[in-house]
């Protein structure tokens, strides 16, 4: 027996259990809990080897189960304005550090 549910806020810790109710009386399964994932944790960490046109971006990512795209943002100012292409995306369950040059 299964049920899809929804509405689950991310990071949060979920109980559950199975009721079943017949004419004979009414019989509750064990309590489980689930975490529903959360949302991907980022670190951005210095550049590195800056070049007059050039310049490598460096974070780390846990994805937090869950399969996760990333780019970077960069630009002069804190409006970014640019994008680098998505990186392959870090697997559900691993950290990652990430550069771009």
């Amino acid at each position: 027996m299964s049920a899809a549910v929804t509405g689950l806020t991310s990071g949060r810790t979920y109980h559950f259990r199975l009721v079943a109710v017949s004419d004979a009386g009414t019989s509750r399964g064990s309590d489980q809990t689930f975490l529903a994932s959360g949302l991907p944790t980022v670190t951005t960490k210095a550049a590195s080897s800056v070049k007059d046109s050039s310049a490598n971006l460096n974070a780390s990512v846990n994805p937090n189960g869950q399969a996760t795209t990333v780019i970077f943002e960069y630009g002069t100012t804190t409006s970014y304005g640019t994008k680098t292409a998505p990186k392959a995306s870090a697997q559900a369950g691993t950290r990652r550090t990430l550069r771009c040059r």
